[in-house]
């Protein structure tokens, strides 16, 4: 099954507009009990103007016009961190997530007096990260 919730937490339609709802993920009922969950969202949070989706951003009692991107996205990042953490089992549920990608939009982030000869490229290590719960689960079924 596929779903799409592009910025992970909710945007409700009420009568003073589109409200991001930074503390509210109303649609990850449908999430539950799947085997696979894989989420990157980072992208459409940066759509501003006309591509922007909400009118208001709402977290707890604070309403606002609009906020950091960042500020936001940690913390819809948060309230999604503490429904994985609660509702999903790892022994059960895979979940994948990405989220920011390093950006380098000028020169003097990286340093301007480097040529592209200077930049070295290698591969990097391969990563694994394992949750320990799943570990377990592996040693006792194979003993």
């Amino acid at each position: 099954m596929f779903f799409r919730n592009a910025f992970l937490v909710d945007i409700t339609s009420e009568p003073n507009g589109r409200v991001l709802r930074l503390d509210s993920i109303s649609s990850s009922k449908i999430w539950g009990g799947m085997d696979v969950l894989i989420f990157d969202s980072w992208h459409w949070w940066l759509h501003t103007g006309r591509k922007q989706p909400w009118d208001l951003i709402v977290y707890g009692h604070s309403r606002v016009k609009d906020m950091d991107r960042l500020s936001a996205y940690e913390k819809a990042i948060q309230t999604w961190a503490q429904w994985i953490d609660f509702h999903v089992d790892p022994t059960k549920t895979k979940v994948f997530f990405q989220g920011v990608s390093p950006d380098h939009a000028s020169e003097q982030e990286i340093g301007s007096r480097r040529t592209e000869e200077q930049f070295e490229c290698f591969e990097c290590e391969n990563l694994h990260w394992t949750n320990t719960a799943t570990e377990k689960s592996k040693e006792s079924s194979s003993s």
